[in-house]
């Protein structure tokens, strides 16, 4: 659940998404999306940002990896 909006921004640094990795072997991780359309496999929707990491993160079949954003507006 996001957080009210305070100063131009809005996050959900308090209750961030958590995913449980599942897979046979190691998963190389290289960034993150936020999207607009939940399912998986959507062919609908819009990329609302994208972010490609400096170094590749590594996870494990168990492992929980958590995502949190924060969105600021401001004027220019």
């Amino acid at each position: 659940m996001p957080s009210v909006a305070a100063a131009g921004a809005i996050n959900n640094l308090v209750a961030k998404a958590n995913f449980t990795i599942v897979c046979t072997t190691t998963l190389n991780l290289n960034g993150a999306g936020l999207l607009s359309a939940n399912a998986k496999g959507a062919t609908s929707g819009v990329l609302v940002s994208a972010s490609r990491w400096a170094a590749v993160r590594v996870v494990n079949n168990g492992d929980t990896w958590e995502c949190g954003y924060e969105i600021a507006l401001t004027d220019s």
